[in-house]
Parts: C-alpha cells; structure tokens; sequence
C-alpha cells in the first residue's frame, strides 16, 4: 500500500514520466499474469506414486470347488502347489458357494488344517457366498483378471464377467498334456484337462518377467 501511495506522489510530482510509467506498469501486469496463469501444477510425489503401481498385482479368483472337495470336506490333491505358484505374482481370491454356516465352519477348518488361510491365500480373500447370482457378482465386483472354475454350468454366464477363465476338468481327468482354447462373448476360456496340467502350465512359466498365466495356442 505504502508503494502505491508513493507512486502516486511521484507521477504527479512528475507529469512527463507518466506515460513511460504506466507503460512500465502495463507489462509488469503482463509479465505476472503470464507466470501465474502458466506455471506447472505441483506434481504428486513420483517414489509414491511408483510404489502404488508397484503394488498393484494381477488379480485372481478361484472357484472353491476346486480347492476342497465339499461332498467329503477334503482339498484336492495339487491345490497347494497351485496357489503356492499363483500367490508369487497374483492377489489370490478363493469363493465358496456354501449352503448354511456349518458348511462355511467346515470349510474355513479345513483350509487352516491345510495352512492355506493366511500364507497362499489370505483371511480375508476367503469369501463365501449361498447362490450363483451372489457367486458371480462377487467375482465381477473384485474386477478379476483371470477366473478358475470347474463348473461348467457356469461358463455361459461367466464370460459376462470376466475375459480370461481356466477351466479345470475336475470330474474326469484326463492325462492328455494339450489345452482347448475357446473364446464365447468375447471371454478367453482355456480348458485344462487336469489340475496336474494346469499346474505344470504355471510351473513353466513362474519364472516369467511377465505373468503368462493363460497359455496361448492357436
């Protein structure tokens, strides 16, 4: 304010400066318009923004059908060296359609006697849910990159959800190594013959720089 006020004393004490002046002033204006309306916007903190994508990971979800028999409560055979190979690259999802609580009680104590809660897969990935419609809203929610499932009365509907799924033969396996490759509504569906095969297929590829999950075949 005081300079204001002394450069209103000094244009009138000085008549011929004034054009000069307010000239003068006149780009000085400009000038820091100009800077102020064209700076950067501060940039976020780039180690942050690094570690963020860094932890970003392909995410997977498995049916619970393939984990656990549900008829006999027993896991499958060769499930822990599937999610021990997926849970290297992948956040792991397992779901469960489950008819009451006893059935989720019995399940949730086989995967703790199995020790697959909490190391290949998480507590909290552990989900369950009573009917398909919940079953596949929770897999599209999750925004899965690649689904494994056993049921084929589910495949229809699954590619609505998801655009890569394996699916296990888990009825009749067969010792055949070759995989099937099918694309419905736009979804990659790739079907193993054997959790023996799929899981030979992951061990070819975990040391991959990539995350090769889905064996491409023409």
């Amino acid at each position: 304010l005081q300079m204001f006020i002394w450069i209103q004393r000094f244009i009138s004490q000085n008549n011929f400066f004034v054009p000069g002046l307010y000239v003068f002033l006149f780009l000085i204006a400009v000038v820091a318009y100009w800077k102020y309306y064209t700076r950067k916007p501060k940039e976020s903190n780039p180690s942050i923004s690094a570690s963020v994508k860094k932890k970003e990971k392909f995410k997977v979800t498995v049916s619970g059908g393939i984990l656990v028999n549900t008829k006999i409560y027993i896991a499958n055979p060769g499930i822990g060296q599937m999610l021990d190979l997926l849970s290297t690259k992948c956040d792991v999802y397992a779901i469960f359609i489950v008819q009451n609580d006893e059935e989720e009680r019995k399940i949730k104590l086989l995967l703790d006697e199995q020790e697959i809660a909490n190391t290949s897969v998480k507590a909290h990935r552990i989900l369950f849910c009573s009917t398909d419609p919940g079953y596949l809203l929770m897999i599209k929610n999750l925004a899965s990159n690649l689904h494994i499932e056993y049921n084929t009365e589910l495949m229809e509907h699954l590619t609505r959800v998801v655009k890569q799924i394996a699916f296990i033969n888990m009825s009749e396996p067969s010792t055949n190594p070759s995989t099937v490759r099918r694309i419905v509504n736009g979804s990659k569906i790739h079907v193993y013959p054997s959790l023996v095969t799929w899981c030979n297929h992951l061990q070819k590829h975990k040391k991959s720089r990539k995350l090769q999950i889905i064996k491409k075949t023409k």
